[in-house]
């Protein structure tokens, strides 16, 4: 999956591991995020603590079952296959969510509780728009400093100019560290779940790894000035 990817899970999820290993695995057993592998994309679960909590009517068709887990012990060599998840057992049924393109958005049932999971990397993504699925759904944008709201941007106009930089916005490695100042961009979408990215004012990344341009950051350390508020440091 690549250093990048590796980095990007790190600063995304605060977890340690070790680096040669994607998705958190440490030296004798695995500590992994808690993922999903399908059609090449890799999906994390978001829970993001903002916006409302998928429900069953919120589910669409089932999109695929899960196949195989990783290995208990020794993941030294581990990678992910397509079927692979990190804790739904094998049959686990995982379902698309509706009005979400499946390769952003999917959800599956883990002990008891419904989740859902985003796209943290696409095979060939290339923009934004590859990894996120926001057109035309976003209400309004917060600036987070995790689960609290600094500052709110509003107006349409603005938040569909937004929108699309995020999604025309190339992807690439990612220039930040888990000690740069960062804070939280949260999509709050029409159906009131929401999509909450880490953001780098320093190098305009939103993770993981899209490139948003320079007036996506004015815009957002505009609001937090209006409030008098600041991107905090990490994550």
């Amino acid at each position: 999956m690549g250093r990048r990817y590796g980095l990007v899970v790190a600063l995304w999820l605060l977890l340690a591991g070790c680096s040669s290993l994607p998705l958190g695995a440490r030296t004798a057993t695995c500590d992994l995020v808690d993922f999903i592998r399908l059609g090449g994309v890799t999906y994390e679960v978001a829970d993001h603590g903002v916006g409302r909590a998928v429900g069953r009517r919120d589910l669409g068709p089932v999109f695929a079952r899960v196949t195989a887990n990783p290995p208990a012990t020794d993941c030294r060599t581990y990678s992910p296959r397509d079927g692979d998840a990190a804790f739904l057992a094998p049959g686990a049924p995982v379902y698309m969510v509706k009005g979400y393109r499946p390769g952003f958005r999917l959800a599956a049932s883990h002990r008891g509780r419904l989740r859902l999971y985003e796209a943290s990397e696409v095979a060939g993504a290339r923009v934004g728009g590859d990894l996120l699925d926001l057109a035309g759904k976003v209400s309004y944008l917060s600036v987070n400093s995790d689960r609290v709201e600094l500052a709110r941007i509003n107006g349409q106009a603005q938040i569909g100019a937004l929108v699309r930089q995020v999604l025309t916005a190339p992807v690439g490695p990612t220039h930040a560290s888990a000690e740069s100042r960062s804070c939280a961009v949260v999509f709050n979408m029409a159906d009131r779940t929401a999509v909450r990215r880490v953001f780098f004012p320093t190098t305009g990344e939103l993770v993981p790894g899209i490139l948003a341009p320079r007036e996506f950051t004015e815009a957002v350390e505009g609001a937090l000035a209006a409030r008098e508020q600041t991107c905090g440091q990490g994550p």
